[in-house]
């Protein structure tokens, strides 16, 4: 709808992740750890910490891990198929469907050229609902060693919403304390 906003996210592999979002003086925190989640909703009038319902925590639960359902699928009970090539955003892409061990399906597009992610489409969670989203990937840069994408492109829900996203700082390998994980009071 026209606003922008700032979103800080802070991930500690295997431990936690947590994404503040700032829009128009509201604030929403999704946190995600190996335990549970919670959130913060004041564009809805909610000012506390809540519990996330399971389905929601199920579906962002991987965030935690760096390379989310990519790193150990199988270890992690992930049931994975190729589903042949596609064309996303002008770039032929490989199809491949992940089936998570909670059968939340998701659909990712990778560049055959670069095996860059261009494309996931999958469930999320929208103003209390489980809808589909598409993200988009462009502008990969190296930073630190890694690939990262520095625009990004959020179709939410059923292309109703567009979020566009542009990374301008990433900081890796950073001291991060627990603590921000922990739900407050």
């Amino acid at each position: 709808m026209g606003a922008q906003g700032i979103i800080k996210s802070t991930t500690l592999n295997g431990k936690g992740m947590r994404m503040d979002i700032e829009i128009a003086g509201q604030n929403i925190t999704s946190c995600y750890t190996d335990k549970g989640g919670w959130t913060i909703n004041t564009m809805i009038g909610n000012g506390s910490a809540e519990i996330m319902p399971p389905a929601q925590y199920n579906l962002g639960k991987d965030q935690i891990i760096i390379g989310g359902p990519f790193i150990n699928y199988s270890e992690k009970g992930y049931k994975v198929e190729l589903l042949g090539t596609d064309i996303v955003a002008d770039l032929n892409s490989y199809k491949i469907k992940f089936t998570s061990p909670d059968s939340i399906l998701s659909v990712y597009f990778f560049d055959s050229k670069t095996f860059y992610l261009a494309q996931a489409v999958s469930q999320s969670v929208s103003m209390g609902q489980i809808v589909k989203s598409i993200t988009n990937y462009f502008d990969f840069r190296q930073t630190d060693g890694y690939t990262i994408p520095y625009k990004m492109e959020v179709y939410l829900p059923e292309g109703q919403f567009v979020n566009e996203m542009a990374v301008t700082k990433v900081e890796l390998n950073k001291p991060v304390d627990e603590s921000i994980f922990k739900k407050p009071e």
